[in-house]
């Protein structure tokens, strides 16, 4: 008959070995579901969305009738929860796309009116510039980004001028206008840090104080500047240096789309080699489908830029990111779906 010691040490070693397994069997499925989920998701990313046009000018998809009420505070601006500590806020940038997705429900009198409110607001609310310019402040700390309030986005620049260019043409009310002119050009005003000067050409910051470049905000910020060069005069004295702006952030762009390039997945969120959300990829593609029909070489970066809908080949790319990358950075990032 065998010791009971003996066979007591014998489960005593099964159990470690039990054990040592299932913490194996752990940290290859967790993983490995992780990978499938997010391959999933870069199958699903759709190449060929694009922004509403109207009359050449792009605008937001239209907002849903009966939703837009809750989008609002009790003034009918647009107000945003980030929840925890920040809570909700008037961020610039989701007032002015709140803008741009009411022009397509303009016919609606509640709509246009909600739009007309959200333009004033921006206006009312915008800091005069050292050169009498306008910005548009955010009164909230933003850690995620390193910004302290208040706080300036050179991508809410270029949105708020492309939804004031909208109230102009429907109102033909001057002061949208010269609110978008001012909009731009304070993006050239060094004391924002809203441009960063490149070997070729500049980059327009969303988030002027944040070591990372995130790639929609510039796009963003480039349609603003390519609708207000079309909607001024030529005998506007600021057209030309205006069209200079231009050129040199479509040139910045160009010369460093390769930084965003993710083959087979699209594009990165941003220059930290982030996979994007849905959202983002099909907000990306967009504006560079908006923006190619100012300069055509922009349809080979969205070429470029499109992602695989194979989903075998998505497994790979998110296998190799899992490995070449943090774990956290392989799922839908709160970081992401918070950015705005």
């Amino acid at each position: 008959m065998m010791p009971r010691s003996s066979s007591v040490k014998r489960i005593s070693r099964w159990n470690r070995k039990a054990v040592l397994l299932i913490v194996v069997g752990v940290l290859l499925i967790v993983p490995g579901w992780r990978i499938v989920g997010k391959a999933r998701v870069l199958a699903t990313l759709n190449n060929n969305f694009k922004f509403e046009m109207d009359d050449g000018f792009y605008h937001y998809v239209g907002a849903d009738l009966n939703e837009i009420d809750a989008m609002v505070d009790d003034r009918g601006i647009r107000i945003y929860d980030y929840e925890g500590d920040i809570g909700r806020q008037h961020n610039p940038v989701t007032i002015a796309q709140f803008a741009l997705s009411l022009v397509a429900n303009r016919e609606n009198e509640h709509a246009k009116s909600l739009l007309f409110k959200n333009l004033d607001f921006l206006i009312e609310t915008a800091e005069t510039t050292d050169d009498g310019n306008i910005v548009f402040p955010y009164h909230f700390d933003f850690p995620i980004c390193d910004e302290k309030a208040p706080w300036y986005s050179g991508m809410a620049q270029g949105l708020a001028a492309s939804a004031f260019l909208w109230g102009y043409r429907l109102s033909s009310d001057e002061k949208y206008l010269v609110s978008a002119k001012q909009a731009i050009l304070a993006i050239q005003e060094k004391s924002y840090g809203f441009l960063k000067p490149l070997q070729h050409g500049c980059w327009v910051k969303e988030f002027p104080n944040y070591r990372l470049t995130v790639l929609d905000g510039s796009l963003a910020a480039i349609a603003g500047i390519y609708d207000l060069t079309r909607s001024l005069d030529d005998s506007d004295p600021d057209k030309a240096s205006i069209q200079e702006l231009l050129d040199r952030c479509v040139i910045g762009f160009k010369s460093n789309s390769q930084v965003f390039d993710s083959p087979q997945a699209g594009h990165y969120f941003d220059d930290a080699f982030t996979l994007p959300t849905p959202g983002y990829h099909r907000s990306n593609l967009a504006w560079l489908a908006y923006l190619a029909t100012y300069d055509g070489d922009l349809h080979e970066i969205h070429k470029m830029y499109s992602a695989s809908s194979n989903f075998f080949t998505n497994t790979v790319v998110a296998g190799k990111y899992y490995l070449d990358k943090t774990p956290e950075k392989l799922g839908l990032l709160n970081r992401e779906a918070r950015i705005r």
